[in-house]
Parts: structure tokens; sequence; C-alpha cells
């Protein structure tokens, strides 16, 4: 009996690290962690509710490394139809099964990801997802055309 008990248990020792990492290296991959969608004209005429007009999506390596969180974090940006300068947020980000379930710092909301082949899903969270420049902004889970995105894998510069 003991041998069985003692498997579980030691899956239990996986350092979050670990899992944080494995997350970046299976949903963002090494090579850029990046994903993003820019919507033309077309696509905007056709979906007059939509406002966001880009949305990128990285993961911040570079916070992750020098402050030792145990969390996956991502940068969140979001550029509308009448605004020059982008929206942005961070992400703490959990695996829940295949994707992640994130939340922005500051009670902003949250959103998931959901790996669909070489993109991913962004679906707003129930309670919305908020963004902060000059004001703020605010995604709807519920009204509008601003609840899911399609991201592209790519570098952003």
């Amino acid at each position: 009996m003991r041998p069985l008990l003692s498997i579980p248990f030691c899956l239990l020792l996986i350092p979050a690290p670990a899992l944080a990492q494995s997350v970046l290296d299976q949903v963002f991959g090494a090579d850029g962690p990046c994903f993003s969608r820019s919507y033309d004209a077309a696509h905007l005429a056709a979906h007059p509710d939509q406002r966001v007009t880009q949305m990128v999506v990285r993961a911040d390596t570079e916070d992750m490394t020098h402050s030792g969180t145990k969390d996956l974090l991502l940068l969140v940006d979001v550029t509308v139809r009448d605004g020059a300068t982008p929206y942005s947020g961070v992400a703490y980000c959990d695996r829940v099964g295949d994707g992640l379930a994130c939340l922005m710092e500051g009670d902003a909301g949250g959103f998931s990801l959901v790996p669909q082949g070489k993109r991913l899903l962004l679906a707003v969270g129930a309670n919305g997802l908020s963004f902060e420049a000059d004001d703020f902004l605010t995604l709807e889970p519920d009204k509008g055309d601003d609840r899911t995105f399609l991201l592209d894998a790519g570098t952003c510069g």
C-alpha cells in the first residue's frame, strides 16, 4: 500500500515555478512569447459594436525571472477605435486544464486563454476586463463585440 500513497504525495512536491514555466513553454513557446490580433477596417465595419482594434498578450519573462515570482505574468495591451494610446494591464495566471485562468492586477477583472492550435482564444471573464491609460476601458462579458479574441502567435515589437 505504501508505494501507491507515495506517488500522489510526490506530485504535490512539484514546485510552482516549474509548473508556471511549463505553462510558459507549452502555451507561449520559447521563440518570442507573444500573441496579438489587429483588426482591419473591413472587419471593424462588419462589427460596429467592437471597440478593440488591436490586442497584444505577451509573457513578462523578464519580470518573472528577476522577481522570482511563482505566477505566470502576462502583459496585455489593447487599442480601441478612438484611442491613440494603448490601454495596458498586468495579469497573473494559473493553469486550468489545457489553458490559463488570468486575473488582472488591481481587481480589474480577468480572462481565460485556451490554445487553439497555434492561436490563443482569449475570453473576457464574468466580471469583465478593465485597463488603464489616461482613462479607463472595461470590456464587458455580456454585451458588445469585445468578448472573445482569437490571437495569433508571433513576435510583438
